[in-house]
């Protein structure tokens, strides 16, 4: 089995501080479709996202309808962004909607429930 992450618009790293070179590729590079489609037609692959607001499940739906063949919602996974639990339990609870509303899977993280936000989990 395959977890695929794919990034969602806004995971572009800021240019001011990374710099406009490293903003530029990755918005380039984030998503391949040619490469989506060929994990799902030829592999086991769940699909993972990482969420930070309701509205992102438009941008993910839209790029999952573009995948061929299409995951059914098991196959896809939805994770709160946050590197802290008071984080993770405010968004975990609308997280937890979208999955019952889509029939999406949710994903904790249970590593920095677990250990913090520590290097190494």
């Amino acid at each position: 089995l395959a977890s695929l992450s794919p990034k969602l618009a806004d995971s572009v790293p800021d240019a001011n501080q990374f710099g406009e070179g490293w903003s530029r590729r990755h918005e380039e590079c984030r998503i391949m479709p040619e490469v989506l489609d060929a994990w799902a037609a030829g592999y086991n692959c769940q699909f993972k996202f990482v969420v930070s607001d309701p509205s992102q499940i438009e941008e993910i739906n839209e790029l999952l309808a573009r995948v061929t063949p299409q995951p059914g919602p098991g196959e896809v996974l939805l994770m709160p962004e946050g590197t802290d639990p008071g984080t993770l339990r405010d968004r975990g609870q609308f997280v937890a909607g979208l999955c019952k509303r889509t029939g999406y899977r949710f994903c904790p993280r249970l590593h920095i429930e677990l250990f913090g936000n520590t290097k190494g989990t």
